[in-house]
């Protein structure tokens, strides 16, 4: 759909940069980051929200949940 929007320039800026990167056009780009904001927030099974602290995502666990240990997070890394 052909629509026209008022952006700011660093929005723009940033979105065309983005789009270059990609190899994709400046609209693609926009919808899919607009469609990425627009996705309900995910919660934990608990049913808790998922919420921010200084920018890190932060989720209630029960107390009887196992620690992540570092050695855990390691091997995790080394999977991807």
């Amino acid at each position: 759909m052909r629509t026209t929007l008022n952006l700011d320039a660093d929005v723009h800026r940033a979105v065309k940069s983005l789009a270059r990167e990609r190899g994709e056009s400046l609209g693609t780009v926009a919808s899919a980051l607009i469609r990425r904001a627009l996705r309900p927030r995910r919660t934990v099974t608990s049913g808790g929200p998922v919420s921010r602290i200084s920018g890190f995502p932060v989720v209630d666990v029960p107390e009887n949940a196992p620690p992540i240990t570092p050695e855990m997070v390691a091997a995790a890394l080394e999977d991807t």
